[in-house]
């Protein structure tokens, strides 16, 4: 992941009112480890991926204890994490961590063999298909590429409504992918305002209602709705 998007926009940071930070600090920390185990999986994480996992757990308001626990996950990192995933299973958060994981995975700005197949393992025990894997990718690809552009406010709240249909047309919870702790950037932003717009709150799977049932087409419906949320202020720059 390369740095920190420094045009947050105010009150859509996705941290602000992650449902992560709800969770008891033990379950937090387990979260990170599995990230963690991600980053180390090509014998050691990198430098970026270091800092990444640091900043994280600042974000994820741990003590220096539950740090500690962290920093000695990317140093030992965990042989078996199956009891954690196996908590997340059951709820949105599994593609909250799908999407931190794979942005793990582009903090050195590469997306490795075997970064990809233990996403995807990871993935089939959350029961996450590997088309919304695909879809999340998309997003996140989009994302770094819209922020080393610089893209100006208007073609950034486009983008969002854009990406926004995509996971919605796979019946990925889009809240869920938008508050997650490694992208605070400008389609969460704009993701966030369309959910808020729409009266989904987290958890809400938006594709459930209208992607799932109406196949294909959903896409098109779902970026129609964003489309009518956003429009008024397009003007904005």
């Amino acid at each position: 992941m390369r740095r920190n998007a420094s045009g947050s926009e105010g009150g859509n940071c996705p941290m602000s009112n992650n449902p992560i930070l709800n969770l008891p600090e033990a379950e937090r920390v387990d979260y990170l480890t599995v990230l963690a185990m991600l980053a180390s999986v090509e014998g050691g994480p990198s430098q970026k991926q270091t800092a990444r996992l640091e900043e994280l757990s600042k974000a994820f308001k741990l003590s220096e204890a539950g740090r500690a626990r962290v920093k000695e996950a990317l140093n030992n990192p965990p042989t078996a994490v199956r009891s954690i995933l196996d908590r997340l299973s059951g709820s949105d958060l599994r593609f909250t961590l799908i999407t931190d994981l794979i942005s793990i995975a582009y903090a050195d700005e590469e997306y490795s063999g075997r970064e990809e197949a233990e996403i995807r393992q990871i993935a089939m025990i959350l029961r996450i298909t590997d088309e919304q894997v695909g879809e999340i990718r998309r997003y996140i690809q989009a994302m770094l590429e819209a922020e080393k552009a610089r893209r100006p406010r208007r073609e950034r709240k486009r983008l969002g409504r854009e990406l926004a249909a995509g996971l919605a047309s796979v019946g990925v919870p889009t809240s869920a992918v938008a508050v997650s702790g490694s992208l605070h950037s400008l389609t969460a932003g704009a993701i966030g305002s369309a959910l808020s717009a729409l009266g989904f709150g987290f958890g809400a799977a938006v594709g459930a209602g209208v992607a799932l049932g109406l196949g294909i087409s959903s896409y098109f419906v779902v970026k129609w709705l964003y489309g009518k949320i956003s429009d008024d202020g397009d003007g904005e720059e």
